[in-house]
């Protein structure tokens, strides 16, 4: 494929999953000079969703920015996973990743889904900022959308993989409170990874707050245990609930 590619084009390649009914919702509302503020669901697979995308990497952005900005979550999907494969691309450059964070920040409250987040926050957002300030990610987890906080922790992926875990401990500190599950999720989930490559500041972590984190938190963070320390903690919150 070359530099021509439209975003119509990737409509269509969607509009073959999708029934008759869902085809004419597609293109009525894709491209609509007023789409409204309200998410309209195809209900295609998103393995579908992304496994079509991957050929459009090539899209250039003013296209791509037409699927993110638009009403239909299964597009906004196709448009992230483009871009998280141009940020992950071994050839792309400093100024290129900066655009596709740039164009991912001004549509973040577009990305509302736990799905759309986990698509490629740790390639665009993490990727960029592996060696710059990272202020953007507490103001986000400082946000009223959920789903900011679940980008921000979900875009430290990209510092734990280089064993950078600071970012992801202090975010999951200031997050384990939170109040969507959605984010319980994440604490968990970014606090096994971290743990991985920091398992005394995991347990460290686990000490100071295992008995108040929410349930699913806790059971992800530690499933990689042993039973004897998965009891342990589990414990702790037991112990709690019960006053002891």
């Amino acid at each position: 494929m070359t530099s021509d590619i439209t975003a119509e084009q990737y409509v269509e390649k969607v509009a073959e999953h999708c029934s008759a009914e869902q085809r004419e919702l597609l293109r009525r509302h894709f491209g609509a000079a007023d789409p409204g503020t309200g998410d309209i669901d195809l209900g295609v697979r998103m393995g579908k969703v992304l496994t079509t995308a991957r050929p459009f990497t090539a899209m250039p952005l003013d296209e791509v920015e037409r699927l993110l900005a638009g009403p239909i979550p299964e597009l906004r999907a196709g448009a992230l996973r483009i871009m998280g494969d141009k940020a992950k691309h071994k050839k792309a450059t400093d100024a290129e990743r900066a655009v596709l964070y740039e164009l991912y920040m001004k549509h973040k409250d577009k990305i509302n889904s736990w799905g759309l987040v986990d698509i490629s926050s740790h390639q665009i957002v993490g990727g960029y900022l592996v060696d710059r300030p990272r202020d953007v990610l507490y103001e986000m987890a400082a946000s009223d959308n959920w789903w900011e906080h679940r980008i921000a922790l979900v875009s430290t992926l990209a510092f734990v993989g280089r064993k950078d875990v600071d970012d992801t401990f202090r975010l999951a500190e200031l997050l384990r409170d939170d109040e969507h599950d959605k984010v319980h999720t994440a604490v968990g989930w970014l606090l096994r990874e971290a743990g991985r490559h920091d398992r005394p500041r995991l347990l460290k972590f686990l000490d100071a707050y295992a008995a108040t984190l929410p349930r699913i938190t806790l059971r992800t963070a530690i499933e990689h245990f042993d039973k004897e320390q998965r009891a342990h903690y589990l414990g702790m919150k037991k112990r709690l609930a019960e006053g002891g």
